[in-house]
């Protein structure tokens, strides 16, 4: 009966642990899409279909690239900013950071989210320093893609989408 007790406490244990999806929760491409407007938008994609549904009340600056033939521009809104680098005449998304909270992640993360709604969201797999969580599409890769929550006070300050594209 005891026997019986204990392997009854062992699989409800298991199932509990089991149904605790932030254990579980893996990055995958689809964590690295921006949606807006009803559109995805991919890293490393022409940024050109991108900025006409973020509006024309940007400022932009560039810069020659350091990786690659051509210029290397920044897009600035009051509330995002899109990095972009130069191949075959495009300008493709390199990062995406958001300091506004009318954008989201594809997982309902968004700035004023607390440090436990986005580890909930995306799971244990992450690394922390310095009030920045870091997930990796590839988690033991450090050229992988890159989606940083920057935190202040346990609170989603900035959400960044990096492509890992200009580390050699």
């Amino acid at each position: 009966m005891k026997k019986y007790i204990f392997l009854t406490i062992c699989f409800v244990l298991l199932l509990l642990t089991a149904c605790n999806g932030s254990s579980t929760t893996s990055i995958s491409q689809k964590d690295f899409e921006f949606e807006l407007n009803n559109k995805v938008f991919s890293l490393n994609s022409d940024v050109s279909l991108l900025l006409p549904e973020l509006g024309q009340d940007y400022d932009m600056s560039e810069a020659p690239s350091c990786v690659y033939k051509g210029t290397d521009k920044q897009f600035s809104y009051s509330d995002i900013s899109i990095y972009t680098y130069p191949i075959e005449e495009k300008d493709l998304i390199d990062e995406i950071i958001i300091t506004g909270n009318k954008y989201k992640t594809n997982r309902g993360i968004t700035i004023a989210s607390t440090r436990k709604e986005v580890i909930t969201a995306y799971g244990n797999n992450y690394k922390e320093e310095e009030g920045m969580i870091t997930y990796l599409l590839e988690p033991d890769n450090p050229k992988s893609q890159a989606l940083y929550f920057v935190l202040q006070d346990d609170k989603v300050i900035s959400i960044s989408y990096y492509s890992a594209s200009n580390i050699p």
